[in-house]
């Protein structure tokens, strides 16, 4: 390898941009000559360029330490020092922003791009956080870069400006992610927001390639969605992250910590979608056979067969009895089968709108519900965004960690030897999860009673009296006890 062909080339990436790339080139170069002269230097450019000035001020040191000859990274050093203030890092980045800068100067951000390349239900919590944003930082347009999918959610939200379709996966083609980052870079942002709480890799690669003039995110943490080591390196190449107190915190909670640091007082951004009315006379129309007031929305399908509950029919069908109620199913197209057969054999009145309806749509018909029953996916999340009293089922990959979070909310749990493996779904089942397949139907028939009948202030979570004791359920419940008001009932 020629290290000064190389080296030149690292150069090149750096003045155009191309920072990520930089690193990775620097990271193999540093394998080979550690201790050549000049990477050091261009280590030190490079932090220069992403917004670290001690970084810079770092690398320069150890350079002149391995190399007291280096009259330019010397002289360097000796002007840094001799100013107060990191005058010159300031001056040398005058395009850049610290954190310091985004805080005291909210009128200075004129544009924000919010990166939100995961599913349905993480985008409804996470929206919570924009009515915020954009009264802190009022003089700026946000762009939400999302999935396709998402697109629709977006567009019908009066905070949004402009959407960017992103498709994760075609990032893998190099003219798909050479035209997505140029047309991130041409919105010549000030603020470019990655509130995806556990981070990938695709995320961070298109934040790096936005060349906005502050990033954040949320520090790296659990490794879930991308190799934890990456995304720890990554976490250089963003000007701040955010730090989360302990792991067993809810999103909303972490959400809270992210207003925090942009500045913003308020711990609690809850969930939240909006609802154009289009989207209302839709739902009318849809649900005209059957009144709302007095109907249960059962939306617990799944497209993972290990989140499919098996027992809801046993569980809903006395609920119904009792009260007098009716059943619309609500969620995809391909969960539609799977709702069929829940009320098979009764006289009680169903609806079947899977894949019928929008996001907007399904809000607006789960606004004037009575009450539902949903599985912890996006269903709860927009559940929880119009206040529907709700009954969720949630297994143990991420115990507390979406749910519950409101007083319209009880969840239902069941402990087992792997409960809270954290998504690694270490029992591997050929079908229901056991932490979920394993709810006492009458347990959740129970749940739905409590959430329709009785008033609450905050969020419940029941289980069964004969659930093992489970250190990190016991955890979680504490957890959110002090931070959400959590009420543990055990029946």
């Amino acid at each position: 390898m020629d290290i000064n062909y190389e080296l030149n080339q690292i150069l090149n990436c750096i003045n155009a941009g191309l920072f990520y790339e930089a690193n990775r080139a620097l990271e193999s170069v540093k394998l080979i000559a550690p201790d050549h002269p000049n990477v050091h230097m261009l280590s030190a450019f490079l932090a220069l360029k992403l917004g670290r000035p001690f970084d810079y001020l770092y690398l320069l040191e150890e350079e002149v330490a391995l190399h007291p000859e280096h009259q330019q990274a010397a002289q360097l050093l000796a002007e840094i020092k001799n100013q107060i203030g990191w005058t010159v890092s300031e001056e040398a980045f005058s395009e850049e922003l610290s954190i310091a800068d985004v805080i005291t100067h909210p009128e200075s951000i004129k544009s924000i791009l919010w990166f939100r390349l995961d599913l349905i239900g993480d985008n409804v919590i996470a929206s919570g956080m924009l009515p915020y944003i954009k009264d802190r930082f009022s003089n700026a347009e946000i762009t939400a870069i999302c999935k396709p999918a998402l697109a629709d959610f977006y567009k019908a939200d009066p905070l949004i400006s402009n959407v960017i379709e992103i498709e994760p996966d075609n990032l893998s083609l190099n003219s798909y992610r050479l035209e997505k980052s140029k047309l991130l870079r041409s919105l010549k942002a000030d603020l470019a927001l990655n509130t995806v709480y556990s981070r990938n890799l695709s995320s961070d690669f298109l934040v790096f390639q936005s060349n906005a003039r502050c990033k954040i995110g949320f520090a790296a943490r659990d490794g879930i969605n991308s190799p934890q080591e990456m995304l720890e390196k990554n976490s250089l190449f963003y000007n701040h992250t955010v730090n989360t107190p302990h792991h067993f915190i809810n999103e909303i909670e972490a959400h809270g910590f992210f207003l925090r640091d942009l500045g913003i007082n308020c711990r609690y951004p809850m969930p939240r979608i909006v609802i154009n009315d289009n989207a209302k006379q839709n739902a009318a129309t849809l649900t005209a056979s059957i009144d709302l007031s007095k109907t249960l929305i059962v939306a617990a399908g799944a497209s993972a067969a290990y989140k499919r509950y098996p027992h809801l029919k046993d569980a809903v069908v006395p609920f119904c009895k009792k009260h007098g109620l009716s059943v619309i199913a609500l969620g995809s197209t391909s969960e539609a089968a799977e709702h069929d057969v829940i009320l098979e054999g009764t006289d009680i009145p169903f609806l079947n709108l899977c894949g019928k309806t929008t996001l907007s749509e399904t809000a607006a018909i789960l606004s004037n519900a009575a009450i539902a029953l949903t599985n912890d996916s996006a269903l709860s999340h927009i559940t929880n965004a119009v206040k529907c009293k709700n009954v969720i089922l949630v297994g143990g990959l991420y115990p507390g960690r979406f749910s519950p979070h409101l007083p319209s909310s009880v969840a239902v749990m069941h402990t087992t030897d792997c409960f809270g493996c954290n998504g690694t779904i270490a029992c591997k089942p050929t079908g229901c999860i056991p932490c979920l397949e394993q709810i006492p139907p009458a347990l959740v028939t129970e749940a739905l009673e409590m959430s329709l009948t009785s008033e609450a202030y905050h969020p419940r979570l029941l289980i069964s009296k004969d659930c093992k004791t489970n250190q990190i359920l016991e955890k979680v419940a504490a957890t959110l006890n002090c931070s959400l008001g959590l009420e543990l009932i055990k029946l």
